[in-house]
């Protein structure tokens, strides 16, 4: 009894195991950088091996002001729109609204149509797999993400 029990369980996982094995064929590298949008294909997977950065930066739209009071002598508060730097996946990074102060001025005016700013990036445990039908998207100059596809057979 004990034999066809264990017969019977070995049976059922070698099956389980021989549907579940697929193998991967590379396909190609990609370098990723400032402007792109990808989107990894229906039957392959994309592995993320590194990001590098020369000078990266990252340009934020004007969004609102503060006025501190109606004095010229008054500083002013300039804000700026959060700008993803970009996108594996899920996994966002983001920069928040910078904000750039003025001792004295008191007019919005002073608020300048977008800001530049420098860009850390993280430290990132590599390799990071994507999916079929995960993005890449990278929105700060500066920044390149090498990648590999490989097709799923």
């Amino acid at each position: 009894m004990k034999n066809i029990l264990f017969i019977s369980m070995f049976s059922i996982l070698f099956c389980i195991d021989s549907l579940a094995q697929s193998t991967l064929n590379y396909s190609k590298a990609i370098i990723f950088k400032s402007g792109d949008n990808y989107t990894v294909p229906s039957g392959f997977v994309l592995k993320i091996e590194s990001i590098n950065s020369i000078s990266p930066n990252s340009t934020h739209k004007y969004s609102s002001c503060i006025v501190n009071c109606a004095s010229p002598s008054c500083g002013v508060q300039c804000f700026y729109r959060d700008t993803v730097v970009f996108q594996l996946g899920s996994f966002n990074y983001s920069i928040n609204s910078p904000q750039v102060n003025y001792t004295t001025g008191g007019a919005c005016s002073l608020c300048k149509t977008s800001n530049t700013i420098a860009v850390t990036i993280p430290s990132l445990n590599f390799p990071i797999w994507l999916p079929a039908g995960e993005k890449v998207i990278v929105s700060a100059k500066g920044v390149y993400i090498s990648a590999l596809l490989f097709e799923i057979k």
